[in-house]
């Protein structure tokens, strides 16, 4: 298998059609049936609201993924704490292992849930006692 490296700062119709090969050829989308049987559309950067393809089309991100539908993409508080966790550890497998971050999360989350059982109590209580 022989595979094109691309070293030009723009982007040209061959290059995206070499990467969008690639793709095709050797990745799995989610939702994509096996063979692909459309291209991808080839996506440079993000900003807000907008993902901006390789050929510049900026584009609505109408079905916004989980991750990016509140905050939009490339949010810089966001981009900042990424960064700041990429110096201790990009990932580590949860498996039998913990780390700080997981911990602090957990426990955002448990008060959080544990705030909105308290809301839903004293919501059924007030709607049994009318």
């Amino acid at each position: 298998m022989t595979m094109e490296i691309i070293t030009t700062q723009t982007t040209t119709t061959q290059s995206i059609q070499v990467t969008n090969d690639f793709d095709q050829q050797h990745l799995w989308h989610p939702y994509a049936s096996l063979p692909p049987t459309y291209s991808n559309i080839v996506i440079d950067r993000a900003e807000g609201i907008y993902i901006i393809t390789e050929d510049g089309r900026r584009l609505i991100d109408g079905m916004s993924s989980w991750w990016a539908s509140v905050h939009g993409y490339n949010h810089p508080k966001l981009n900042e704490a990424l960064t700041q966790q990429l110096g201790k550890m990009a990932h580590v497998m949860f498996g039998g292992l913990t780390h700080q971050p997981a911990i602090d999360l957990g426990k955002k989350n448990c008060s959080t849930l544990y705030l909105l059982d308290l809301m839903q109590f004293f919501m059924r209580t007030v709607v049994v006692s009318r």
